[in-house]
């Protein structure tokens, strides 16, 4: 199984694999071993892993308000770390509605 023999004991404890204690080892019958291994089947060369797509980000979504809110003038601070927690809270509040 090329697995570690703590790996076993921990399965063996788990109780996802069925053993049978002899003395002060452990025997695995070739069943209990068969319904336990599943085959893996191996990845193609330059297939990448199937990720769920993104959701769009749209003007009905909740943080869409403050888009481009840290652009300002040269000579005009932003206010974005001063009210920082007033705009979090008022998209928390948006999406809870």
């Amino acid at each position: 199984m090329r697995v570690s023999p703590m790996t076993v004991r921990r399965r063996i404890d788990e109780g996802r694999l069925m053993a049978v204690r002899v003395g002060r080892g452990v025997r695995v019958s070739k069943e209990a071993l068969d319904s336990f291994v599943k085959p893996v089947e191996p990845k193609k060369r330059g297939q990448a892993p199937a990720r769920p797509r993104a959701k769009l980000f749209t003007r009905e979504d909740s943080l869409f308000n403050i888009i481009g809110i840290a652009e300002s003038g040269p000579d005009e601070p932003t206010d974005v770390s001063a009210n920082k927690l007033k705009y979090l809270a008022e998209a928390y509040a948006a999406d809870h509605r």
